[in-house]
């Protein structure tokens, strides 16, 4: 597949880069999260008339930390969620308001949550629950709070990307030190100003920043195992944002409302985006940084390589072979099959072109998707 750097075009069947794996301090962690998911005793609860599964109390997972935490995981725990817990001897126990300052930990990276609305973790009986993907809402960036001014929207855009892939898809193992300095780079976009930006600007950071977030869910495992799950409109595009200035951007706010131009009155929508925007999947094409400068010609680039790479005609039985792409958004790009083969006519070789054009021109045509 392509190196990291700044990444190639749209991406093909073929052609897909591999992923990078955890880092030992991740992989760590997420197997002491399994641990917990599976073993810490839950149960149903009432709260203010809604019934909430996998509930607990405060101090049963206190209690459950003391017991698990030991000598060798409690480097990885502090490390991964941002927890201040010193060194502890071999065969012995972290204490109850060390174990409290990892709850915090946990809570604050969203693994369970208060019942009501408390962001402070009690070693108590106060009732938490375990959250799942469906009611998980995340930030991907508010670790640290920006205090520095923020460089041009774009050129910070370009920066983050250029960083997320060379991250997402390093060869072996994730080096933590730079997953870590990448996460808090992303913080910069809390000061981005967007105000008065050119179109094709602001079209060009939300391309980039919509593949960043992508990237930085898949990296810090915020992202569905499956890419069967990933599709568009699903809780992970819902719930997934980052904070842009004082707004917060979900994937679907920067897809479907400004992208796709259904809650923003300044851009229209160009069907050409879908080719530079990647839900690191194999049908949508691999993440590349997009330039203000070069955007349209870039955008042209990407459509071609993607259709080129991914359509298929078969001009005897009149059938045309079609991404899914197409079918999750037809309406973006033609209201006809007619048309939607024209438009994809535009963007093909000529030598295929001319078929599709062919079978197009046929009342019992024949479009599937895969």
């Amino acid at each position: 597949g392509r190196g990291g750097g700044d990444g190639g075009g749209g991406g093909g069947g073929g052609g897909r880069r591999e992923w990078s794996t955890a880092s030992t301090e991740e992989a760590s962690a997420e197997k002491l999260l399994e641990q917990l998911r599976s073993s810490l005793e839950t149960h149903q609860r009432r709260h203010q008339s809604k019934v909430y599964n996998r509930c607990f109390s405060g101090w049963q997972v206190v209690d459950w930390l003391i017991d698990k935490i030991d000598c060798e995981n409690v480097t990885y725990v502090t490390k991964v969620w941002n927890c201040s817990i010193p060194p502890i001897q071999p065969g012995a126990k972290i204490e109850r308001d060390e174990a409290s300052i990892i709850a915090q930990g946990l809570m604050n990276a969203q693994v369970f949550a208060h019942l009501g609305s408390a962001a402070d973790f009690t070693d108590d009986d106060t009732l938490y629950r375990l959250l799942d993907n469906d009611d998980l809402a995340v930030v991907l960036n508010r670790q640290v709070l920006w205090a520095h001014n923020a460089r041009p929207a774009v050129e910070v855009s370009c920066a983050l990307l250029k960083q997320a892939i060379s991250l997402a898809h390093a060869s072996g193992a994730r080096n933590f030190a730079m997953v870590q300095e990448f996460q808090r780079m992303t913080c910069e976009l809390q000061m981005v100003n967007l105000i008065q930006l050119p179109v094709e600007e602001l079209r060009c950071f939300f391309i980039n920043i919509f593949n960043v977030l992508v990237l930085h869910a898949k990296i810090t495992s915020k992202a569905p195992a499956e890419e069967g799950h990933v599709v568009p409109r699903c809780s992970f595009f819902r719930n997934t944002s980052y904070q842009v200035g004082k707004y917060f951007y979900s994937l679907d706010d920067i897809c479907r409302g400004i992208l796709r131009a259904k809650k923003c009155l300044f851009l229209d929508c160009d069907p050409r985006v879908h080719f530079a925007l990647s839900y690191g999947t194999r049908h949508t094409p691999d993440a590349r940084v997009f330039g203000a400068a070069t955007l349209d010609a870039d955008l042209d680039a990407s459509a071609t390589k993607f259709c080129s790479e991914r359509v298929r005609v078969d001009a005897e039985a009149r059938e045309v072979t079609l991404p899914l792409l197409f079918e999750w958004y037809r309406k973006d790009f033609a209201p006809t099959n007619a048309a939607l083969l024209e438009w994809i006519a535009a963007h093909l070789p000529a030598s295929v072109a001319q078929g599709v054009c062919a079978v197009a021109k046929h009342k019992d045509l024949k479009v599937v998707y895969e």
